[in-house]
């Protein structure tokens, strides 16, 4: 699985950032700094061109944002017509696994090193190495919770693979997306007390996980979990649902008790829900090679307590998991506002329209032109905001955004140079309006944060992650001939140090709404505050449409929208809009919102999932030509194909069967 093309050659490859030309490794975890030292190499290795590269073009550019610039990369053509090819080596996994190993190796030499009483290095204490142990399996999970988006079931790996022998004579089998997640959350849930609340700087707190990072992956695992386990026994394949599920019936069950031999409840920190044998690491240590005794056209599953798993399991589960990811969004969201209120109690001259914001976000708080566009300026020009919770760092010199550079776009010789793709012009088409249902309207701002919408290019080039700071001179009609928006610094292709976003703020916003979106039987309150999530980023997108007092009178007609209202939905005292609506409109806010970033295909993803309808969703939630739409006729046809050369390595493993027909023979 380490072995394919695309990744590192080979283990004594991988382990080239230990020393092992001048000692053994085992005389080389003697001292913290060497724990230290892999744990940077793995998230190196996620902010390498080649993840980030993935991450983009699996969870990008099979939607409807982009679009190709030159037919001459016939591979990203075929993509976006749904055409997968098992032999495109953008399939290629071995750069995320290679990361993992990193964390596995991590996980399994802190503990050894920090056993009480035998401490081989005594500023490494147990407590230090709980912090760093949370941290780690965070990383890890982030890195297996992109392989499920992308793949749905994949190897789950939890013991570091040291020679190329091993890694030939493992061949793990595929598990189950919804079973891997699950562990996952047990591990986290059970580590995230120890996380550290600040590492010392912002570049620390913003480029590694803190409590509020692991919040926030727990909120997004949790709402793709539950997404998973509706609709579960109707979808192809379904099985288990945990790790440590077995076929009912099957010996490894005892009819006594219903616990699968070896399945005791784990002892100790890191134990949690569903964990086997507790080896430390908040896992089952049997996790990574036990594999399916069978499918579940063959029999049924149970849990290891003997429970079905039925209709009925999975949505009590489902509803549980859409509870905890709106409570955890909510954690995140509190944590990133203590701070914020924090900053404003030692600043001088604060502003009532400061003190009274509902939610951290920035505003454009200029009252004459030029407007400033604060909220990019700072979140994607400055970089490290306060809205940041995870972002992969790149210092535009040893490091360059390459993903940036060679997909999105350029500014070179002082102007703006069209690479691989092209905003959509789909997205931008009624922006002479105030609301458009899709895309963006002409006060928002995002308009042109996104693209230079007055290029002479027929496809607009990106400015996303480029441009570094944005002013405007009338924020009423972006599109007029009366504005003139100016990117006063950009970022130039020979040292473009764009960070690439993980989670900011704005996401757990809506992972919030969307949770409250999918909760069955909500209240009035809580579904009015998922609308107010939504449109509190609107809001801050459109400084325009705000009124400045409680009334519309210093409003223009033309610029009114109940989107900014306080009473937003409200009708004789009632609220009145529906899950459905709130669905369907943050739906629109994420894609307006996060353009760029890796995320739209995956949020059509989790909706597939969540109907198990992939025709309807495909329809009504994206714009995508007919023939693309019957291609993906099937659940297995949003995700991508495995690698056919890692088919080859590992031959336990079984292609997607909707692109085994593209496979070569």
């Amino acid at each position: 699985m380490l072995l394919t093309s695309g990744g590192l050659s080979s283990c004594e490859d991988f382990l080239t950032i230990l020393p092992t030309d001048q000692l053994p490794e085992e005389n080389f975890w003697q001292e913290k700094g060497d724990l230290e030292n892999v744990r940077a190499g793995a998230y190196q290795q996620l902010a390498a061109g080649g993840q980030t590269e993935r991450i983009l073009l699996w969870g990008e550019l099979r939607s409807d944002n982009l679009t190709l610039n030159s037919v001459s990369n016939t591979n990203i053509m075929y993509l976006q017509t749904g055409v997968l090819q098992p032999s495109v080596n953008m399939f290629d996994w071995s750069g995320f696994y290679t990361g993992i190993n990193y964390c596995n190796l991590v996980l399994e030499q802190g503990d050894k090193m920090t056993v009480p009483g035998n401490e081989v290095d005594p500023s490494f204490t147990r407590r230090d190495w709980q912090t760093t142990r949370a941290e780690v399996l965070a990383l890890r999970a982030l890195y297996y919770f992109y392989l499920v988006r992308a793949y749905r079931d994949v190897p789950f790996v939890t013991a570091s693979v040291r020679t190329d022998a091993q890694a030939r004579h493992d061949m793990p089998e595929a598990q189950p997306g919804v079973a891997i997640l699950g562990e996952l959350i047990d591990s986290l849930e059970a580590n995230v007390k120890y996380a550290a609340s600040n590492l010392g700087s912002d570049y620390l707190n913003k480029s590694r996980f803190t409590k509020q990072g692991v919040y926030a992956l727990l909120a997004d695992m949790y709402l793709w979990r539950g997404c998973l386990l509706t609709n579960f026994m109707n979808k192809p394949n379904h099985g288990k649902v945990n790790m440590t599920d077995v076929l009912a019936g099957s010996p490894s069950v005892n009819p006594g008790t219903g616990e699968g031999e070896g399945s005791g409840e784990g002892s100790g920190e890191g134990s949690g829900e569903g964990s086997g044998e507790d080896n430390g690491n908040g896992e089952s240590g049997a996790a990574s090679s036990r594999a399916d005794e069978g499918t579940a056209s063959n029999g049924s599953y149970v849990t290891k307590d003997n429970v079905p798993i039925d209709q009925a399991y999975c949505n009590e589960l489902a509803k549980y998991c859409f509870a905890k990811a709106s409570e955890h969004a909510s954690t995140v969201i509190k944590l990133i506002d203590d701070e914020y209120r924090k900053e404003l109690s030692e600043k001088n001259n604060v502003t009532e329209e400061e003190k009274n914001q509902p939610y951290p976000l920035y505003f454009v708080s200029d009252e004459r032109a030029p407007f400033r566009d604060e909220p990019y300026n700072n979140i994607f020009g400055d970089q490290l905001s306060r809205e940041s919770i995870l972002e992969l760092n790149y210092d535009g010199t040893t490091t360059l955004n390459s993903t940036v550079n060679n997909y999105i776009s350029r500014y070179a010789d002082g102007a703006w140079k069209l690479q691989t793709m092209a905003m959509n012009n789909a997205i931008i088409a009624s922006a002479t309006t105030v609301n458009p249902t899709v895309g963006f309207g002409k006060t928002d701002m995002r308009l042109w944060e996104t693209c230079n919408y007055k290029s002479s290019d027929v496809s607009k080039p990106l400015t996303k992650f480029v441009a570094k700071n944005i002013t405007f001179t009338d924020i009423t009609d972006l599109t007029g001939e009366e504005n003139s928006t100016n990117y006063t610094s950009q970022r130039t292709s020979d040292a473009n140090d764009a960070h690439w976003p993980v989670y900011r703020l704005s996401d757990v916003m809506l992972i919030k709404a969307e949770a409250i979106a999918r909760t069955s039987q909500v209240s009035s309150e809580d579904l009015q505050e998922g609308f107010r999530l939504v449109n509190q980023i609107f809001k801050r997108c459109n400084p325009a449409l705000v009124p400045t007092s409680n009334t519309d009178e210093s409003i223009d007609d033309e610029l009114r929208c109940d989107r900014v209202n306080d009473d937003y939905g409200v009708s004789g005292g009632a609220f009145t809009k529906t899950q459905s609506e709130l669905l369907t409109l943050l739906y629109r806010e994420r894609q307006r919102e996060f353009i760029g970033e890796g995320k739209r295909w995956f949020d059509i993803v989790r909706q597939v999932e969540y109907t198990n309808d992939p025709k309807t969703v495909l329809t009504t939630f994206i714009t995508l030509k007919t023939e693309v739409v019957n291609r993906l006729y099937d659940i297995y046809a949003m995700y991508v194909p495995i690698y056919s050369e890692e088919l080859k390595v590992n031959t336990s493993l079984k292609q997607n069967p909707v692109w085994e027909r593209y496979s070569k023979k």
